[in-house]
C-alpha cells in the first residue's frame, strides 16, 4: 500500500530516525567491543571453571537515589576513625555495598561457571538495569557520598564488563546501564576536573586514583575512548607522586594510617595498568616503573612498617584488621609480574575479593600453582 502526503513523509522521517538509532547503537556497541576489559573471561572459565549448582535470582534491591553519607575521621590528619561516624556511615552506605556484593556475586558465578550459565550473568543485568532504570544514586550526594559512588561505580563497571559477552543478553537492558555508567562517570568527572581549592587534597591523592578506575572501568564498558584518555591522566597523577623511597606525599600525611592509605592507593592504580595493557597501553612501566616501587614498599611495610613509622613519626595501623580486601591487588601483580615478594599475601588471605574491583581477584586473575617456599 502506497503512503503519500504528510503520513508519508512522517513515515519516511521516522524510519530514517530508526535508521540512525540503529545505526547509532550499533557503532557505539562496536567501539565498546573494540576496548577490552581486564579479565580473559572464557580463559578464565577454562582455567578454573567448575559445574554449578542451583542458580536463583533474588529481586533487585531498592535503588538508591541518594548518598548522605559523612567522613567518620576525627582528626584533620584523617587517622583517627570515630566509631560513632564509622557506624552512621555503615548505615548509609550498606544498601551501596549489599547490592554490588549481589551484582558481583553473579557475575563471579558467570566467569566460574563450567559449563556456562548465561542465567547468571542475565541475573547481573537485570540487576543493573533496575538501578539504571531509576537513575541510581544520581541524586543528592555529600562529598563523602561522591566517594562512596566512585567506588560503587568502578565495582560495578568492572563486573558489567565480566558479563557483557555473554550470549542473550538484552541489548535494550545493555544499552540503559552503558548509558547509566557514561551519567555517573560524568559525575565523578566533574568533580575532579574541578580545581582543588585551599587545603583540599581529595583531588590529588588516593581518591583520584579512585576516580581513575571507576572512569576507566566505565569508559571501556561505553567505548568511550576520551573517557579513558582522562583516566588515564588521573592515574599519572598518582604515579608521577611516587618519590625516591617508593612512597606518596599525601598518604605520608595521614599520619598512622599512612601504610593503610599506601596500600588502598595501590588498589586503583594497579587495576588501571591492568586496564591499560589490556588495551595495549603500559601503564605499568610509566616512570621508569613506579608503580614497582611503590608495590615494593607497601608489600615491605605489611611485614615491617618501621619505613613508613620512621617518615611519620607515628605506629602504623589499619581501618578494621589486615584482609584480602587490602591486597586483592596482589592476584593482578603476580599474574602480571610474577613478584615473589607477593605470594607470602597470596598464600595467606586467598581467595582475595574486593567488591571496589569487581569482585574475587583470585578467581579472575589468580596463578593456581605457586611457587613453593
Amino acid at each position: 500500500m502506497m503512503v503519500s502526503g504528510r503520513s508519508g513523509r512522517l513515515a519516511v522521517a521516522l524510519g530514517r530516525a530508526l535508521s540512525v538509532a540503529a545505526m547509532v547503537w550499533s557503532t557505539a556497541s562496536a567501539l565498546a567491543a573494540d576496548l577490552k576489559g581486564p579479565v580473559d573471561v572464557p580463559a578464565r572459565r577454562a582455567l578454573v571453571g567448575r559445574p554449578l549448582g542451583p542458580v536463583s535470582c533474588a529481586a533487585v534491591p531498592a535503588p538508591v537515589r541518594d548518598i548522605a553519607a559523612e567522613p567518620f575521621y576525627s582528626d584533620r590528619a584523617g587517622s583517627v576513625v570515630d566509631p560513632a561516624r564509622y557506624a552512621a556511615r555503615e548505615r548509609i552506605v550498606k544498601p551501596l555495598e549489599d547490592y554490588l556484593r549481589g551484582v558481583v556475586k553473579m557475575t563471579d558465578r558467570w566467569i566460574e561457571s563450567n559449563p556456562p550459565r548465561p542465567e547468571t550473568a542475565r541475573c547481573a543485568l537485570d540487576w543493573l538495569d533496575g538501578w539504571a532504570r531509576a537513575d541510581a544514586m544520581l541524586g543528592q550526594v555529600t562529598p563523602q557520598g561522591g566517594y562512596e559512588r566512585k567506588w560503587t561505580l568502578g565495582g560495578l563497571a568492572l563486573a558489567y564488563l565480566n558479563i557483557r559477552e555473554a550470549p542473550g543478553l538484552d541489548a535494550a537492558a545493555k544499552a540503559r546501564v552503558e548509558a547509566w555508567f557514561a551519567r555517573l562517570a560524568a559525575e565523578v568527572r566533574r568533580y575532579y576536573d574541578r580545581p582543588p581549592g585551599r587545603g583540599v587534597t581529595d583531588k590529588l591523592n588516593n581518591h583520584r586514583y579512585w576516580a581513575a578506575l571507576a572512569v576507566a572501568a566505565s569508559a571501556v564498558a561505553t567505548g568511550d575512548r576520551a573517557g579513558l584518555d582522562w583516566a588515564i591522566e588521573a592515574y599519572r597523577v598518582g604515579i608521577g607522586q611516587v618519590d625516591a623511597d617508593g612512597m606518596l606525599p599525601l598518604e605520608l600525611a595521614r599520619a598512622g594510617k599512612a601504610l593503610h592509605y599506601h596500600a588502598f592507593s595501590v588498589t586503583p592504580l594497579v587495576m588501571v595498568a591492568e586496564i591499560g595493557a589490556a588495551n595495549g597501553i603500559d601503564l605499568y612501566g610509566e616512570r621508569g616503573g613506579a608503580l614497582g616501587r611503590l608495590v615494593a614498599n607497601v608489600v615491605g611495610g605489611l611485614s615491617d612498617p618501621s619505613p613508613f613509622e620512621r617518615r611519620t613519626d607515628t605506629k602504623q595501623g589499619f581501618v578494621g584488621s589486615l584482609s584480602g580486601w587490602h591486597v586483592a591487588w596482589a592476584e593482578i601483580w603476580y599474574a602480571r609480574r610474577r613478584d615473589a615478594a607477593v605470594v607470602p599475601l597470596l598464600r595467606t588471605y586467598r581467595p582475595l575479593r574486593n567488591n571496589w574491583l569487581g569482585g574475587n581477584m583470585s578467581l579472575g586473575f589468580g596463578v593456581p600453582e605457586l611457587p613453593r617456599p
